[in-house]
Formats: C-alpha cells, structure tokens, sequence
C-alpha cells in the first residue's frame, strides 16, 4: 500500500496541525488538501507520481509532448548503460499509457476512470504485473547488476518484488491516524461527498472545484495498483541519471554517487533526500514544489518552470498536495 486511502482530505485535519509552530506554517501553504501517503519509505514517490498525474489533466499539450520526449530520452540513459528493457519494459510501458490517459479533458478522464474503477472493483484478480512477469525481471535485472560493482543482487526490481510480498515489517502510523475516530468523517472529500466551503463562490468556480476534487480521488483509486511498479521504475529513472551525470551531482554530495545509489536509491524502503528530488525534477522537466512544515522559509523548489508538483514535508514524511 502507497497511499493510505484514495480520497483526498482538508489540511486542517493533518496531524502536523497538533504542532502550533507547523500549524501557523501549514496556514500559509496555498493548498488546501492533500492525501495520505503511507510511511513505508516510498512517501515521497508515492506524493510525486499522485501530484504528477494529478497535474497532467491542467497542463498545456506543448508540456506534455516535453514530458513524453524526456521519458524518450530516459530510455537513451539506460541504454547507455546496457540496461534490458525487459529489466523495466512493462513498468516504462504501463507510465506512458498513464500520461497518455491522463492527458485529456478533465470530464472525459473522470468518466473514464470511474467506468475503469468499478470494474477493477468487481474483479478479485486485480490488475498486477503477472509472477512470471516479475520472475524474469528479476532473472534479467541481472545485467544492470553486472554493470558496476556498486550493484548488487539485492537491486531495485528485487527489492520492489520484497516490498510488494510485503517481506519487511514497517508499522503503518498514517493508518492508525486514519483510524482515530477524533477524525470527522465530514472532512473527508471524495466523489460523493464534497466539502463546498464557501457559498459566495459563483456556481461556475464551485462546479470546477467539484470536477478537480473527483478527478483527484478517481485518479488516486486507479493508481492503488500500480504505484509500486511506477516507483520501481522512478527508482531505476533517478538511479541512472545520477551515475550517468556524476559530474553535476558528484559536488553536492560527500560520498562516492554510486555508493550513494546504492544505499539510497536502489533499496525499495529509503525515501528521497534533496538530491534524488532534484534528479526527478530534471528527469521529467516538471518542477517539484517542497511545502516545508517545520521551518520559516517553508518553501523550496526543485527544477525549472511555471508548472510544478505540490508537496508537503513533515519530519521524516511526504504526503501530496491539492488545491
């Protein structure tokens, strides 16, 4: 699990608030919702790809024809690296289905996924990267692990194959927060129940705010079974083009960069430090906005543009922001 649940909720209700320091900070962030990402070490991958596909509906088809040449020229890096595509052929294929799927009209993409949603719903068999799929991704990551010494066989598609069996223990708090009943149920938006907070709004402006609401959680329910295929994927994306451009990230780090690959990148459970964020921000030239909780200059961003991925930070968290 990625996202504790596919709905989207006020930030007045995130337990940063219990912090009256991070309340006052929250209070200036000009987004008003967000979704919680599970603390599974994955939450700023998670907060990236819901904040990513989120955004592609809004955005001009210039930036999404850039958006589909930079997955173009991300194949280029691995194969500079004599990667198989069958390492992550099925992962690249199913991410550039989605930012084709997601690039339309708002109102064509939530009728859609709703139609989509209800029948994954009906299936018990959801929809998954089948066993003999993953069992000879695994056998053919063999050779990105050959390519340099710093990979071992305990690489990324093996430890996402880990992460997925879930084979490690890691307590889910963001769960049990979801559990308290001192949380109102009123606060929860979804496509059935929106939370309209201002009446003056003209009918126009609220129906839009509708539409962006549902899209989000339709969005969401339909990533739930392929979040940790698209964050295997990001991982190989980010742990490429580190090794491949040393010279530009070697200076901000003390460590060698593919020792830090290694112990950073590569592991399914290690979250995103500020230089895995700044690689997927030049990846994909969409640029990644950090809402920082516990500091007075709350804000950093991450890449160039006027288009950028909201994100909220916590002590040792992500989750994904929405307006």
């Amino acid at each position: 699990m990625t996202l504790v649940e596919p709905k989207i909720f006020p930030l007045c209700i995130h337990p940063a608030f219990d912090n009256e320091e991070s309340k006052v900070i929250i209070n200036s962030i000009p987004y008003k919702n967000f979704a919680y990402a599970s603390r599974d070490g994955n939450c700023f991958y998670t907060s990236y790809l819901a904040g990513f596909f989120s955004l592609l509906p809004f955005i001009s088809k210039e930036k999404t024809i850039k958006i589909k040449n930079s997955l173009q020229k991300q194949l280029g890096v691995l194969s500079n690296f004599f990667v198989d595509d069958m390492v992550y052929g099925d992962f690249y294929c199913t991410f550039k289905e989605m930012v084709s799927k997601f690039s339309d009209n708002p109102e064509n993409i939530i009728k859609t996924l709703k139609y989509e949603n209800v029948i994954k719903n009906s299936n018990n068999n959801k929809v998954k990267s089948s066993k003999n799929q993953i069992t000879l991704i695994n056998s053919d990551y063999k050779q990105f692990a050959e390519i340099s010494e710093s990979f071992d066989p305990n690489d990324i598609v093996s430890a996402y194959n880990d992460y997925k069996n879930n084979s490690f223990d890691n307590e889910d708090l963001s769960l049990k927060i979801l559990q308290d009943p001192s949380n109102s149920k009123n606060c929860i938006i979804n496509d059935e129940n929106i939370v309209r907070k201002n009446s003056k709004y003209e009918d126009n402006i609220e129906n839009q705010c509708i539409i962006r609401q549902t899209l989000y959680c339709e969005i969401n329910k339909y990533l739930m079974d392929y979040f940790k295929e698209l964050i295997a994927l990001l991982r190989i994306f980010v742990s490429t083009h580190l090794r491949y451009n040393k010279e530009k990230y070697q200076p901000f780090i003390e460590i060698d960069i593919d020792d830090y690959c290694k112990k950073n990148v590569d592991p399914f459970y290690k979250d995103a430090g500020n230089l895995e964020i700044s690689c997927l921000a030049d990846i994909l030239g969409i640029g990644i906005k950090i809402f920082y909780s516990d500091r007075s200059d709350f804000m950093a961003d991450f890449g160039e543009g006027e288009v950028f991925i909201p994100i909220l930070y916590v002590p040792g968290h992500f989750d994904p922001l929405y307006d």
